[in-house]
This record gives structure tokens, C-alpha cells and sequence, in this order.
């Protein structure tokens, strides 16, 4: 029985053990961006370059795989130069919001904020630079700042943050809801593009919050809707059939799940204000 091209392609995929080996055979890449003065990151940076590479590894095509495993190293060498930086520009404006109401210092982002994130390490060298997008697609600064706080100042709990903010619980969660999902969107999205993947829709989904992730349902939703005729012209009576949800609930659920597939295209294809 002949094999799909697609199943080929699995089967030519590097093991485990193959592509350790090239992501230390990478190391020279990587010195050669990090200099003198950044030798120290050696290691993280090669520790990163693994954790993209395997990441990313359904995307290889199946040629050069050293080649492409050391266009990873440099951008994550280049990552953790741009770290230095990044952190400097942001730490004034974390240490005075720490001053407020609203602490929010950059240890404690770095710290917490990477768990609902991706892995930590990345989370905490990206940290400036994610809030930053974050911040540009969520247009009420209150929502940002209240996420924040309940995440790095409150420790997740509602009620106590809630009581300091005078704001009622409901509105706290959506905030984080809100916060959450799209920053899950901008750093996927942000590795999406550094990898050079281009922003088809399979590649959006990928994006999108994951299994035990707020907001879950989001890609099963898109790709129902693509099912039904797609976000310009989809087939409500269709879609709600699909989905089992009502009129208003799906007319949500568009709203949503297009403002996050919107974030991600924004991010890939560099078109940030």
C-alpha cells in the first residue's frame, strides 16, 4: 500500500537523537553570534535552540536539517543578546508600576507569567518585548493592568484582588481571559515567525490557545468555521448545527476566535503598529 506524501515526510523526519547532535554541532553558530561578550549564554542558547527545533520539527521539509537547525541557533542567539536590552528598556517602567497599586516589577512577571506562557526560560528572556504586543492589541490599558496584577501582585486570587481593585470578580476574570489568550497568541505567533513559517492558516490554528489552555475551544471553533465557508462567509445555520451553540453564542464565539486568528496574522506577517 503506497504511503501518503504526508506520512513520507513524517518518516524522513530526524529522531531525537539526530537532531541533539545537530543542535550541538550548532554551537559554532552560536559562538559566532554571541562574541566574547555574551559567551556565558552558550548554553541557554543552545538549551533554547533544542526546545525550538523540536518544537518545530513537523514544519523541517526534510533537507539541510543542520543548516536549518543553525538558522534556529542564531535567532536564538540573537534572542538572548537582545534580552539585555529588552529588560533594560522595560525595567524602569515595571519598577514604578511596582510603586502603585499595581506591582507588576519585572521578577515577578518573568517568574509567574511564564507559566501561562510557554516554558519558562523563553517566557522570561521575551518578557518585554511579549507585554509590549500584548499591550498594542488590548486597547484598554485598565484590562492589561488588572491581569497583571491579579497574575504578579495577587497570586491568582480573585476575591482578595477583586476587594483592592474595587472591581467585581467577573470583570477581573475576563481581564485575565482576555490577557492571557492573546499573550498564549503573540508569543507562539512571535516563534511562529522567527522560524521564517509563513502565515497560513494551518500555521494561525497552531497558534492559537491549546488543550488545558484558556480559551481551548478556540481552534476546534475556527476550524469549524472554516468547515462552514469561512469568517467572510460562513453559514450560520451550518456553523450552529456544527457546534451545537446558539445564534448569540456562536456570533460570540466569531467575535473572539477572529480578533485572536487577526493577532496572530498581525504578528507572522510584521504588520504591528
Amino acid at each position: 500500500m503506497t504511503q501518503t506524501s504526508s506520512q513520507q515526510r513524517i518518516n524522513q523526519l530526524p529522531d531525537q537523537e539526530t537532531l541533539a547532535r545537530a543542535v550541538l554541532q550548532s554551537k559554532s553558530a552560536v559562538s559566532s553570534v554571541l562574541g566574547s561578550t555574551f559567551r556565558d549564554g552558550l548554553d541557554d542558547v543552545l538549551q533554547e535552540t533544542w526546545i525550538s527545533a523540536k518544537k518545530s520539527l513537523k514544519n523541517f521539509d526534510g533537507a539541510a536539517l543542520q543548516a536549518w537547525v543553525n538558522t534556529i541557533a542564531r535567532r536564538r542567539a540573537k534572542d538572548y543578546i537582545a534580552k539585555a536590552g529588552r529588560l533594560r528598556e522595560h525595567q524602569d517602567k515595571f519598577e514604578l508600576e511596582s510603586t502603585s497599586r499595581y506591582k507588576s516589577s519585572l521578577s515577578l512577571v518573568a517568574g509567574d507569567f511564564s507559566d501561562l506562557v510557554c516554558d519558562q526560560q523563553a517566557a522570561a528572556e521575551r518578557i518585554g518585548s511579549l507585554l509590549t504586543h500584548v499591550e498594542s492589541f488590548i486597547q484598554n490599558q485598565a484590562t492589561c493592568a488588572r491581569a497583571l496584577a491579579l497574575i504578579t501582585t495577587y497570586g491568582d486570587q480573585v476575591d482578595v484582588a477583586a476587594r483592592a481593585m474595587t472591581v467585581s470578580e467577573d470583570t477581573l476574570r475576563s481581564c485575565r481571559r482576555e490577557f492571557v489568550r492573546c499573550a498564549v497568541v503573540v508569543s507562539r505567533a512571535m516563534e511562529a515567525k522567527e522560524l521564517g513559517l509563513k502565515p497560513e492558516m494551518a500555521v494561525l490554528i497552531d497558534c492559537l490557545p491549546g488543550s488545558g489552555e484558556s480559551g481551548e475551544w478556540v481552534a476546534q471553533f475556527v476550524s469549524d468555521v472554516l468547515a462552514c465557508g469561512g469568517f467572510a462567509n460562513v453559514d450560520m445555520a451550518q456553523l450552529m448545527g456544527r457546534t451545537g451553540k446558539s445564534y448569540n453564542t456562536v456570533r460570540q464565539y466569531m467575535q473572539e476566535a477572529l480578533w485572536l486568528v487577526r493577532i496572530a496574522m498581525t504578528v507572522l506577517t510584521g504588520n504591528e503598529k
